[in-house]
């Protein structure tokens, strides 16, 4: 029984971290956002100014992640049936996550006070060692065949092909570059692995 609690507690650990790590970068996006603006030269792109480019991100993030924004009504781009219904599918799995965050933090909190009062080595080798060794394997395959990647991430989210905007019905793709995705992708796995040890320093606290 003791090594399916560890195992279950580990999973919840593991699950916790991920979440998170989607959340930050959702919620920090929008700097990284700036960043790529000057970086792809998006503006000489879209010919638009980097204001307007960050006030259609800004519309685009408003519309995902608050719940009392219905529709999305991009100021600068107009968007296909296909394309306002592949948003609307992100929404969806963005507030999933965020539900199973707050359910995950709450078990996560029950469960490293359940470790420090049992001494346990849950969060050491091969658990611990798993939880930091995967995400880097992961991150290996992201820089070196990021388009594999990113095609069957979408497979395995979307069960439909509407995440392939076609830049003349849904023009905004074209100010979203594939790059600025991967640095999404990085960012999340190193706060994954920064969670990852703060939760070990915190079990391991005053011990």
């Amino acid at each position: 029984m003791d090594i399916l609690k560890r195992i279950v507690s580990s999973f919840i650990i593991l699950l916790f971290a991920m979440c998170s790590s989607i959340t930050t970068v959702i919620f920090i996006s929008p700097f990284l956002y700036r960043l790529c603006i000057a970086w792809f030269n998006l503006t000489d792109i879209s010919g638009l100014t980097q204001a307007q480019l960050l006030e259609n991100y800004d519309t685009m993030l408003s519309y995902l992640v608050n719940p009392t924004v219905h529709d999305l009504n991009m100021p600068y781009f107009s968007m296909s049936e296909g394309g306002a219904q592949h948003f609307e599918e992100v929404k969806v799995l963005f507030f999933i996550n965020f539900v199973i965050l707050v359910i995950l933090l709450l078990l996560t909190i029950w469960v490293i006070s359940y470790i420090k009062k049992r001494n346990w080595q849950l969060v050491m080798a091969p658990h611990f060692t798993f939880k930091l060794a995967f995400p880097l394997i992961l991150l290996f395959f992201i820089v070196v065949a990021f388009d594999q990647v990113f095609i069957l991430f979408h497979q395995l989210l979307f069960n439909n092909d509407l995440w392939l905007f076609n830049p003349l019905e849904d023009p905004v793709i074209t100010v979203l570059p594939q790059e600025f995705f991967m640095m999404l992708f990085i960012i999340a796995l190193l706060v994954y692995e920064l969670i990852i040890l703060a939760i070990r320093k915190i079990v391991y606290w005053n011990k």
